[in-house]
């Protein structure tokens, strides 16, 4: 469920609410909910190496150029947040790229953008894509381990892993938006499921 707020004409989705036994008040963090007149991308993860956000900024400096109303999100924390913030700072981006820190529910945010973006150069199993799956939004991916397994077959699109690929991706996203295939989890649920139990339990018994 989302905590959404208005507060000087402006609409705030809450990402913190202190326990209301604790206090006769109410503590409240919030951060400002994009503005849908602008494009807004989104990504969410560990501000890690393995995540390749320095690069999907890198990119996204170039996107901006050409969309200045285009911004993006980054949903996480980790050992390279200064680094990533740094370079925001380098690119003259602070106005467009906002960090949000770590999110107890990020896909309240997620569900208020128009693009989810991962830049990873590779991945586990990937939980995030099929939340945004999930929430039928258009995903932009690199194509490396752990991601094409997930979005092949036309769940996402897509890209090589380097800077210019994901900036191809996101600036054919706002010319051309971007049809991909509905996602349909109780299915893939069953489906795990069946094979779990065939590849798993079967050969214990």
């Amino acid at each position: 469920n989302k905590e959404i707020i208005e507060f000087n004409n402006e609409r705030y989705l809450i990402t913190y609410q202190n326990d209301k036994n604790e206090s006769i008040g109410l503590n409240l963090s919030a951060i400002p909910l994009p503005n849908k007149e602008y494009i807004n991308f989104i990504t969410v993860g560990r501000l890690s190496p393995e995540k390749g956000q320095k690069k999907l900024i890198s990119a996204f400096s170039q996107l901006h150029k050409q969309y200045p109303k285009a911004v993006l999100y980054i949903v996480g924390e980790g050992p390279l947040k200064r680094e990533l913030k740094d370079h925001t700072k380098k690119l003259h981006l602070e106005h467009c790229v906002f960090f949000v820190g770590q999110l107890e529910n990020p896909f309240s945010l997620l569900d208020e953008c128009d693009c989810f973006v991962l830049s990873s150069d590779y991945e586990g199993q990937g939980l995030v894509l099929m939340e945004a799956m999930i929430l039928k939004k258009p995903i932009i991916a690199t194509d490396v381990t752990g991601v094409h397994s997930v979005l092949e077959g036309g769940y996402g699109l897509l890209v090589d892993n380097n800077e210019t690929a994901l900036f191809n991706g996101m600036s054919d996203f706002i010319q051309n938006s971007m049809e991909q295939k509905s996602f349909d989890y109780e299915k893939y649920n069953s489906e795990a499921l069946d094979l779990f139990y065939k590849n798993v339990c079967t050969k214990t018994n």
